[in-house]
């Protein structure tokens, strides 16, 4: 491309000169869909108030449009195709807005465009402007994951004619979207100025499968086997601790390397097939490790036989505790008369620690018994309150992964959420309702 002009050559024919020439006025970015009929998509910015333009036409005939859209206020475009090429995904950035710059970074829309035209709109953001990130599935050509939304940012998979499927819910901050090359595995992140907490998804059975954290990563690709992953921390990005690390999905680091500079590392491809697709691991959690507390042991006993093994309860621990500390020795001046010991305030301050505590555990009892309303005649209503559960669940598990303790209706709650699911699907099915 040069100068509004595309210029096409023959591979083996680059001698024979230009095989074909296509000129568009304003023209700024092209890009090719995959196939053995590619077609080609064009971004034009135009002036004057015009509004800019984003054309596919096939490679048979590059004089016909075969579909277009039109949008205000953008100054550069992202186009993206899916596997088959009979999709594009425009992703255009705002970066101004009414002469002033966006206040969290640059403002941003998503157009979804059909091969033939017969589908051509805006994605539905619900009403946000910023979009993150944004990658279509390998191996569906129906499915794209967007990341949009002020943080923490909201993900949501989108399926044919941009018909919102599912909503990956989570407490974690994340950015990113990048999915595995068999497309069974998606990683959702949070780089950039995030902590960089890695969360492993299931697609098809959306699960989530593990979560860990690899910090300082500027850089992440996905290995042609699907199982393992990528992560460097480069320069110029970051001046310090040069690496880069080889992870498996489920969170375990197999290979770490340092470097005093590391400017690039990337995974060799391989030929589609070469690598079988594997089952899925359990759902697991490496942000926190667990630490085993040892029984206490005083210094005193420490090389008795008798002690060690011996099992003592926490009373008995304290017990010996007290009786092996010094008596504390008092200073007492003539004529003054000590004060009376106070410990109301810290039992009214204990008291009322635990009263908190036992709010804060009974609360999901509270929320469950006052959300008991008889949905029977409205299925809209039923299926709202289904999706509340089950965020619901999505909490708890959350809350379970990071080491709390659930209560026995909490636990109930959490092994009911296959159950909620099949719900959702069926009630989905059966009236045609969707998640906006």
């Amino acid at each position: 491309m040069f100068a509004n002009e595309i210029y096409i050559y023959k591979l083996n024919g680059i001698n024979e000169g230009v095989y074909k020439k296509l000129r568009v006025e304003g023209l700024t970015h092209c890009c090719w869909s995959s196939g053995s009929n590619p077609s080609l998509s064009l971004y034009i910015l135009n002036k004057q108030g015009k509004p800019e333009v984003v054309q596919i036409r096939k490679f048979n005939n590059l004089e016909v449009i075969t579909s277009q859209t039109t949008f205000f206020g953008s100054k550069e475009a992202k186009l993206l195709w899916n596997k088959t090429g009979s999709s594009l995904l425009v992703r255009a950035s705002l970066e101004e807005v009414g002469d002033k710059k966006a206040y969290m970074g640059n403002d941003a829309a998503l157009f979804y465009l059909s091969l033939d035209g017969r589908f051509n709109t805006p994605v539905n953001l619900q009403k946000s402007n910023q979009l993150h990130d944004v990658a279509w599935s390998p191996t569906d050509e129906h499915l794209f994951i967007a990341v949009f939304d002020f943080s923490p940012a909201k993900v949501m998979a989108f399926g044919k004619n941009c018909v919102p499927l599912f909503s990956f819910e989570s407490s974690a901050f994340r950015n990113s979207v990048m999915f595995s090359k068999h497309g069974n595995l998606v990683c959702l992140a949070g780089f950039g100025n995030l902590r960089g907490t890695m969360e492993f998804w299931d697609v098809s059975r959306r699960l989530l499968v593990s979560r860990f954290v690899a910090e300082d990563t500027t850089a992440f690709y996905w290995f042609p086997d699907s199982e393992h992953v990528l992560t460097s921390t480069t320069s110029p990005r970051l001046r310090t601790d040069n690496q880069f690390k080889i992870w498996h999905y489920s969170g375990q680091l197999l290979w770490c390397v340092p470097f005093d500079q590391l400017l690039e590392v990337c995974c060799e491809p391989a030929k589609v097939g070469t690598f079988p697709l594997k089952p899925t691991i359990p759902v697991q959690d490496n942000t926190k490790a667990v630490k085993k507390v040892s029984a206490f042991r005083p210094s005193v006993l420490a090389a008795s036989p008798d002690f060690i093994n011996q099992t003592y309860s926490l009373n008995g621990l304290e017990r010996l505790e007290a009786s092996l500390k010094p008596c504390k020795q008092v200073r007492r001046v003539p004529g003054f008369t000590e004060p009376s010991s106070t410990k109301s305030k810290p039992k009214k301050k204990e008291k009322a620690k635990n009263n908190a505590e036992d709010v804060s555990e009974s609360w999901p009892r509270s929320i469950t018994t006052t959300n008991k309303v008889n949905l029977k005649d409205d299925p809209q209503k039923l299926l709202k309150n289904l999706r509340k559960k089950h965020r619901e669940i999505v909490v708890l598990k959350d809350k379970q992964l990071h080491g709390a303790a659930l209560n026995p209706d909490q636990v109930a709650k959490v092994s009911s959420e296959s159950k909620v699911l099949e719900e959702i699907t069926r009630l989905e099915n059966t009236f045609n309702v969707v998640q906006l």
